[in-house]
């Protein structure tokens, strides 16, 4: 069997003329790459190196083969036929030499393969006529060709490392699927998967099972149960929450200087109660990413996003081209937008904590004393700016990925409803619209249970959200507009509840688009059902029309209630009334101190005699008894 330029051949060198692999062109001629999407979507575009580990495959058979052969019929034939096996031989490695010669122009193999292929026309022949040596250079030949694929190849499977690279392209051609370009043409190029992999990585600060679910998942590592830095970063949120909490409720000043602070004076308390709410939210965050042994499965919501780091196909997530670039680009400009804000933010807490530093240092203390206090003043600014960074890539990190995962499940809802139009508008013969029909169904409730299973995680990250942000909103707003605080300490508590107003905001409006879009097809599906179908899909119909008008799609806060724009215009409406009790029942107070002190003590004390005696009159009538005669025959009475 001699290779030619217009053979094709499978992995076992057998000829082969309707397989798939008919696709593939020979390596002299050149591989065309896709021109249309519909004429030549299923041709193969393979790399050089790909190509000649097939092609010397091939030849490693064909030898094998060959050799076999000659060594079963050896006492069988004569001379004449033994030498034809080495002149049948010869051809083949010749053949492969003109073929591998573009993929291999280094002049030291040529030397080396035409010493080799020398060797074989020299060798010696055993007494029964048999040119044995050919047989084992024939072997020693097909090595040397095999050279630059034995890293990834072993002789008892072949294709064992191969699977372990981290192409996918080399490990879909290793597993036997050449239709390479069919599955991959969606796949992002290398550098876009490298602009998503830098924004990626800055995940781990916040919590390295981000890191460790893609190592163990997607490239076959081993996870640590307990990571150490995840446990440093808890304890860290939990120490400076304590210090925090402290200092909101304790009076004791020398307690208050172990932990930073001097007396307990404006603006400093406003500043340390809104520091303590956000630290209290920080520690709910961070136990909610560490691994816990009764949620199956807590991280599972970051597989969509193995196909923006290059690891899988779009096509196993349900993505088209189209899907793909445009939830790209999405989640790239919320990356960076993110990373930029939280830089903003960092900047702020920075100069917050520092001009506080200085202030305490000048005003309090002797900035040439060594004393304990300012080594614990500057021990908890430390660790106030490091609390900063925590909070600051939390902040773009945890909203990014809920955001961009809330757009994925939003443009896949959107192509079942555009599935579902082409059924109603379009003329579709009756087995396609079965089979349409069918496929709108597996994928709508695929989708439904995704959901459900991602919310595991998100619901209580959404509840220490809301619950936690709306506190900082109502006592932000009321330091910053009703109370007597410098400008620059007002500023900065109006920017507080912004920052907190819009991350509730952000993330109310990506879960609301996203659970609309899942019910979307209700309208469209009663339309759907005067058409004939099946009994069967009937019924699977019917229940899809049932879960598109029942429980809401979509995520939820800790199953209290689901986020859509009802629950988000209620939490505004909530809002609002807490905060205008809060603003009437101070100013109340206010009045009532401010008329308590214009009342002068000889004043009160009328007004309380009259009203004690006011009051004994009252129970002389309602018990026929003479109360008060008997207190003023005592003597004159008063209460103060």
């Amino acid at each position: 069997m001699v290779l030619s330029a217009n053979n094709k051949v499978d992995v076992l060198g057998r000829s082969i003329r309707n397989s798939t692999l008919n696709r593939i062109e020979s390596p002299t001629s050149s591989i065309k790459s896709n021109s249309s999407d519909e004429t030549s979507s299923d041709k193969v575009r393979l790399n050089d190196e790909l190509l000649h580990m097939i092609i010397t495959n091939n030849m490693n058979n064909i030898i094998t083969k060959t050799t076999t052969s000659s060594i079963l019929n050896n006492n069988n034939n004569n001379n004449a036929q033994k030498s034809m096996i080495t002149t049948k031989i010869n051809p083949i490695i010749d053949d492969h030499h003109m073929k591998t010669k573009q993929f291999n122009d280094d002049d030291d193999d040529l030397k080396n393969y035409n010493t080799t292929y020398h060797k074989i026309k020299q060798t010696k022949k055993t007494p029964t006529g048999f040119n044995t040596d050919s047989m084992m250079i024939n072997s020693d030949v097909s090595n040397y060709m095999m050279k630059k694929n034995s890293q990834r190849m072993n002789t008892n499977a072949g294709v064992n490392d191969l699977m372990a690279d981290s192409d996918p392209k080399k490990a879909m051609a290793a597993s036997g699927n050449f239709n390479i370009n069919k599955e991959m043409s969606t796949m992002l190029d290398s550098n876009r998967v490298r602009m998503m992999s830098i924004y990626f990585n800055y995940s781990s600060v916040v919590s390295h099972a981000i890191k460790d679910w893609f190592d163990g998942t997607v490239r076959g590592k081993i996870g640590s149960e307990q990571i150490l830095y995840d446990n440093v970063l808890l304890f860290f949120a939990y120490l400076y929450c304590a210090r925090n909490i402290m200092l909101a409720f304790i009076e004791d000043i020398e307690l208050r200087g172990w932990l930073g602070e001097g007396e307990r004076i404006r603006p400093y308390r406003q500043l340390v109660m809104v520091l303590t709410i956000w630290s209290v939210y920080m520690v709910a965050i961070l136990r909610n990413f560490r691994p816990n042994p009764l949620r199956k499965q807590p991280l599972s919501w970051l597989e969509p996003f193995r196909v923006l780091r290059g690891e899988s196909t779009p096509k196993s997530f349900g993505l088209s081209e189209p899907m793909l670039h445009s939830w790209f680009e999405y989640s790239i400009s919320m990356w960076r937008f993110y990373f930029g804000f939280a830089l903003v933010i960092f900047m702020v807490i920075s100069l917050q904590t520092l001009g506080m530093l200085r202030h305490r240092w000048n005003n309090y203390h002797d900035p040439q004393s060594n004393n304990w206090y300012n080594i614990m003043l500057l021990f908890w600014t430390m660790v106030q700016i490091g609390w900063a960074i925590l909070i600051c890539t939390h902040t773009y990190i945890c909203v990014v990925f809920f955001n961009s995962l809330c757009y994925y499940f939003r443009i896949r809802y959107e192509k079942v409803n555009e599935d579902i139009e082409i059924i109603i508008n379009k003329r579709l013969k009756a087995n396609e619209r079965v089979a349409l029909l069918h496929h709108i169904l597996v994928e709508h409730n695929s989708l439904c249970l995704k959901v459900s299973e991602y919310n595991k995680f998100w619901s209580s990250h959404l509840m220490s959200t809301y619950f936690f942000l709306v506190a900082v909103i109502c006592f932000s707003s009321f330091q910053a507009f009703f109370t007597a605080n410098l400008v620059i300490v007002r500023l900065y508590m109006f920017g507080v509840a912004l920052l907190a107003g819009y991350i509730i905001t952000r993330i109310s409006v990506s879960a609301a688009i996203m659970s609309n879009r899942a019910h979307e097809p209700y309208g469209r599906l009663i339309r759907v059902t005067f058409e004939k179908y099946p009994v069967e899909l009937q019924i699977q119909l019917r229940m899809f029309i049932q879960r598109t008008s029942g429980p809401t799609i979509g995520f939820y806060c800790l199953d209290v209630f689901e986020i859509t724009y009802t629950t988000y215009a209620s939490i505004l409406a909530a809002l609002g009334q807490n905060f205008l009790l809060i603003v009437d029942f101070v100013r109340s107070y206010a009045e009532v101190g401010k008329e308590f002190e214009e009342i002068s003590f000889s004043d009160l004390n009328m007004l309380t005699g009259s009203v004690f005696n006011s009051t004994l009159d009252v129970l002389d009538e309602m018990t026929g008894t003479h109360i008060s005669e008997a207190l003023h025959s005592n003597g004159s009475f008063v209460p103060f």
